[in-house]
């Protein structure tokens, strides 16, 4: 029971701070400052601190006009560049095809409660798509590529995927299982307000069955 109280928390707290740490494409702002409406047009950066260790993004598009997150973290010289490319939907890890999206969304809402979600309108579902743990990725790495396989409907920073899942479980995930599969919906609150608020829902599931989540990522805009 205490267990059970101590993770409901941790996911309201993420869920809380999360709001700080994200953006909509759409203008927003939060007790660190403003956040651009195109954080990989302005080259943002933002970075976190766990345990001592502090773990950076850097947010660009290449001369394709992909989207860019360098990744990397205080305690490795290890820097993963993720690379989204939306045309082809494939996102690539240092030079690596990792995930091939799905072009059609076949999650469903993946609450258990209907009363979650009283308020709240369905955007649209992301997922299943199968995330490869490639050699070399690192707990950076992997939350680089997650906020960009989720950021569908709504975008997502990869600093508030830290936060969900805490530092210790990405890099259990990336030593100990070969791929995951992510999934989950976006939502927006209605009536339409402004700035409009959204929240993404995802669970992320091993290749050996192990479900986390699902977490709850919100954002204003």
């Amino acid at each position: 029971m205490f267990l059970r109280k101590v993770r409901h928390f941790t996911l309201f707290l993420a869920f809380i701070m999360a709001f700080s740490l994200l953006a909509s494409p759409i203008y927003a702002s939060n007790k660190f400052g403003s956040l651009p409406k195109d954080a990989f047009e302005v080259g943002y950066s933002e970075s976190v601190e766990c345990d001592g260790v502090v773990y950076s993004f850097c947010y660009s598009y290449d001369e394709m006009g992909n989207r860019v997150i360098v990744a990397s973290q205080s305690n490795t010289r290890i820097i993963n560049v993720v690379v989204y490319n939306e045309e082809a939907s494939v996102i690539y890890l240092n030079g690596g095809v990792l995930i091939q999206l799905s072009e059609e969304p076949q999650a469903g809402d993946i609450s258990q409660n209907p009363s979650q979600t009283r308020g709240w309108e369905k955007i649209g579902s992301f997922g299943p798509t199968t995330i490869q743990h490639l050699v070399g990725m690192t707990a950076s790495g992997l939350a680089a590529v997650i906020c960009l396989a989720i950021s569908k409907y709504v975008v997502i920073f990869a600093a508030a995927v830290i936060l969900c899942f805490g530092v210790g479980v990405l890099t259990y995930i990336v030593t100990n299982y070969k791929y995951g599969l992510i999934a989950g919906s976006s939502y927006i609150l209605v009536p339409y307000g402004n700035p409009n608020q959204f929240y993404t829902e995802f669970t992320y599931t091993t290749n050996s069955g192990v479900q986390y989540g699902p977490y709850m990522i919100g954002s204003s805009g």
